[in-house]
């Protein structure tokens, strides 16, 4: 393209304006290819970045899904265990009810039953210690 004040050089005095015309559009097109081309490039990477982010989060989907079975599990367990104490409470107080009754009736009319004190209970050091965790014990 001729602009003024610079000399044309041979070539440029040949061209005539649909050349250069069609020189620009085919420029224009290499141009429009190779961000095509990136683009496509970029749309793949984007594509498989797409189905990653997916399979991760239909993994994490799948694993809370476990883990709330677990936990549901775990939750009727407990109340299965504190169902099973109360009722083992329950027959530990009628026991007790039962043998003091029981004793009550063997003494003779009119007769107190003897005031001897209580002993203390003692409790096993493993319930005095309480639950462990596993971060406690070294994980066994």
């Amino acid at each position: 393209m001729l602009t003024l004040g610079q000399p044309a050089t041979p070539a440029q005095v040949d061209r005539d304006p649909l050349e250069e015309s069609v020189m620009v559009s085919v420029e224009g097109v290499r141009g429009l290819r190779e961000r095509v081309a990136e683009l496509e490039g970029r749309c793949s990477r984007l594509e498989y970045d797409n189905f990653v982010l997916e399979s991760e989060a239909a993994a994490l989907r799948r694993q809370v899904e476990a883990e709330r079975t677990e936990r549901a599990y775990y939750h009727r367990f407990a109340i299965g265990v504190a169902t099973s104490l109360n009722l083992v409470g329950q027959v530990c107080d009628e026991v007790m009810s039962k043998a003091q009754r029981e004793a009550m009736a063997a003494m003779p009319f009119g007769s107190t039953p003897p005031e001897s004190p209580i002993p203390p209970l003692e409790i096993p050091r493993f319930l005095k210690a309480g639950p462990r965790r596993d971060d406690e014990t070294g994980g066994a």
